[in-house]
């Protein structure tokens, strides 16, 4: 009799009161996991904004000076490079905009132009400087470009010269002539930003002087670095020599 009670005896994990156990435990675990997963949600949230403020503009949120120096690192260091152009901006009579206008006005100059530029220098296949190639040749991929403003009313873009490549740049002529087309489509883009400035802002001559210098795998010898800082000055100097040629103001 006694082992026939022991047979009909349930199993503890059959027991109301096991089961209901088991269901607690496991909705408080679900529940720990839940907030476990919120909380590194958040903390990976919290680290992207902080590497978004170390890398760009506080006032247009383009990149800054680490950001720029972040991309010129990844594109002459990767191991399979391609030619790329280092745009440098430099706008005309921005000193005289601020001095007559005020500084804030000057601050919503920059915010304006800086918007334009990231759309002119954007990484995807809506860029303004290579919607038109990709259409023709989609294997060139997305165009990875970006723009930085290197403080004051000065700017610096990338440009992938990959969808340059109907140009010889075996040559000076045919690097001179991918510098000239490039530089006119950007001027191109943003003259109805500055056209749409108020007429008495129009009249104090702002605009934008620009200078571009090619980069070309394995041509320059040194660290990326020292490489960037070449490339940068060039771009520069041109910039200055577009600004004497029109006669604008710095």
């Amino acid at each position: 009799m006694s082992h026939d009670i022991l047979r009909r005896a349930p199993s503890p994990t059959q027991d109301p009161l096991y089961q209901g156990y088991r269901r607690e435990i496991g909705r408080r675990a679900m529940a720990e996991s839940g907030v476990i997963k919120r909380e590194l949600e958040r903390a990976k949230q919290q680290v992207e904004y902080l590497e978004f403020v170390l890398k760009h503009d506080h006032l247009t949120n383009v990149l800054n000076r680490h950001g720029v120096l972040e991309v010129a690192e990844q594109k002459i260091t990767t191991k399979y490079p391609v030619p790329f152009g280092l745009m440098a901006f430099d706008l005309d009579a921005f000193k005289k905009v601020n001095d007559t206008m005020g500084h804030d006005y000057g601050d919503e100059v920059l915010i304006t132009v800086g918007g334009r530029l990231r759309q002119v220098f954007s990484r995807g296949s809506d860029s303004i400087l290579y919607h038109d190639r990709l259409k023709e040749r989609p294997e060139l991929g997305a165009g990875d470009s970006e723009i930085a403003r290197m403080g004051g009313d000065e700017f610096l873009g990338f440009i992938d010269a990959r969808a340059g490549e109907n140009y010889d740049f075996e040559t000076p002529e045919g690097r001179q002539e991918w510098k000239e087309d490039t530089t006119l489509r950007v001027r191109t883009a943003l003259d109805p930003v500055f056209s749409s400035l108020p007429k008495e802002v129009q009249e104090l001559g702002v605009g934008a002087s620009m200078g571009l210098a090619l980069w070309i795998p394995g041509e320059m010898d040194g660290t990326w670095q020292e490489q960037f800082s070449v490339l940068a000055r060039e771009a520069d100097h041109a910039a200055m020599a577009d600004k004497r040629s029109r006669g604008a103001e710095r």
